[in-house]
């Protein structure tokens, strides 16, 4: 259940509060009033260990960005103007090379640092491994996915754990809506236009801003259509924003023709 519509349902009760019994009535009440829905489907086998993979990557990713921010800062203060030689902090190349720098370096701000930098290392390392065990049970799934531009096993996996099964999605657009990629009225007098949807599951919104700035840099037919739209005078974001509506159209037709081939992960509903 999307959280916005939950949260809208709890501020027509004021003084409710947000509590377990107020989340489940909510709940109960939009599902008895909207009809369209997406069912639940609990991810299980395949579908299951692709989310939970694709999942504690991302965390190791955010965890390794917020600690390659912090040292940063760091290598800053102890080394003005070392960012000449050291552009970022996510290959083993330049971690050695900032440990290196700060090697004779005895102070306490100099001993923390290497700590970070040593714990950056690791997580760079067990991120390269992960991504290993991703790529490996995305081939056993032998999805469609794969062979779009712009989308690897990271982002196959994390559509297909995320999705769990496309047969709960009416039609590709009720699957845009759920994605966030279907852009929303807001239209006034003689002007027609739309807005940014900022609702929907965002991590397959990212999945799919991904995709679309990879094939907009790149002569492919993803930047022919973005071109077309900037030629109608959209603007670069309003074009974006209709390549993504594109793409997920893509991707949910590749996942019927998965499941039409018996390539899809195992899911079960509830």
């Amino acid at each position: 259940m999307p959280p916005s519509l939950t949260s809208r349902e709890r501020s027509a009760r004021p003084g409710a509060g947000k509590t377990d019994p107020t989340d489940a009535v909510a709940i109960a009440r939009l599902t008895a009033r909207e009809p369209g829905l997406p069912p639940v489907r609990l991810a299980v086998g395949q579908a299951a260990d692709l989310r939970a993979l694709a999942d504690y990557r991302a965390q190791l990713v955010d965890e390794r960005t917020a600690l390659a921010n912090r040292t940063h800062a760091e290598l800053h203060g102890l080394l003005p103007g070392y960012q000449a030689r050291i552009p970022r902090l996510t290959a083993p190349t330049f971690i050695t090379r900032a440990s290196e720098l700060i090697a004779a370096q005895t102070s306490v701000r100099a001993a923390l640092t290497r700590r970070r930098l040593a714990r950056l290392t690791e997580l760079t390392a067990e991120i390269g491994e992960v991504t290993d065990l991703i790529t490996a049970a995305v081939a056993k799934v032998d999805t469609g996915l794969t062979g779009l531009y712009g989308l690897g096993p990271i982002g196959a996996a994390t559509i297909l754990g995320e999705v769990a099964d496309v047969r709960r999605y009416r039609s590709r657009h009720a699957f845009a809506a759920a994605n966030g990629t279907a852009p929303i009225p807001a239209s006034s007098g003689r002007t027609s236009r739309h807005r940014l949807n900022r609702s929907g599951n965002r991590t397959l919104n990212r999945v799919l801003y991904t995709m679309a700035i990879t094939q907009i840099r790149a002569d492919t037919e993803g930047r022919a259509y973005y071109l077309r739209k900037r030629a109608e005078g959209k603007t670069g974001r309003e074009a974006l924003r209709c390549l993504k509506r594109r793409l997920s159209d893509v991707v949910y037709k590749t996942l019927h023709a998965d499941l039409a081939a018996g390539r899809a992960p195992t899911a079960a509903g509830r």
